[in-house]
């Protein structure tokens, strides 16, 4: 078994990358799983929420591992691009949908190409869109904080 603790101080980068890449792998192999599953019925919805609660639990337990092995100024600028870049992409992403729900015609369709999404589609958008926003508002965060520091 790979020491993601003991790696993660030799090279940060790669054990991130490794972290990274086992939790894609869980997340495929457990959206294929689900996939299939919920074509079963009643009992397949059931095997897609424990496949799902197992996928979670081995990549929370990954990225603890990964975290347990960072410098305490690593652990600092993850925490600070979470909070100000997450929090920056939840605000732009909030207005965003703030904005799309005052906007449209007399029967709540909304203008232009989003028209044609329905409810549940503008919905998957609107919590992609803030997610997305949210990791590129960290992104950007991450690479302010580091920036920061190293002209010292």
């Amino acid at each position: 078994m790979v020491n993601l603790q003991a790696m993660g101080r030799k090279a940060p980068l790669r054990t991130y990358l490794a972290a990274l890449a086992a939790s894609g792998l869980i997340g495929a192999v457990a959206a294929g799983i689900v996939g299939f599953t919920l074509n079963l019925g009643g009992i397949g919805i059931a095997a897609a929420a424990i496949v799902t609660a197992v996928a979670v639990a081995l990549t929370v337990w990954i990225c603890l591992l990964w975290w347990h092995g960072l410098d305490e100024a690593a652990r600092e600028a993850h925490k600070w691009a979470w909070w100000w870049g997450g929090t920056a992409g939840t605000l732009l992403g909030g207005l965003g949908i703030i904005g799309l729900s005052i906007v449209g015609d007399a029967d709540g369709r909304l203008p232009g190409g989003l028209a044609s999404l329905s409810q549940v589609d503008g919905i998957r958008l609107a919590v992609v869109t803030v997610l997305l926003l949210q990791v590129g508002g960290y992104g950007v965060a991450w690479a302010v904080w580091w920036l920061a520091r190293s002209r010292g």
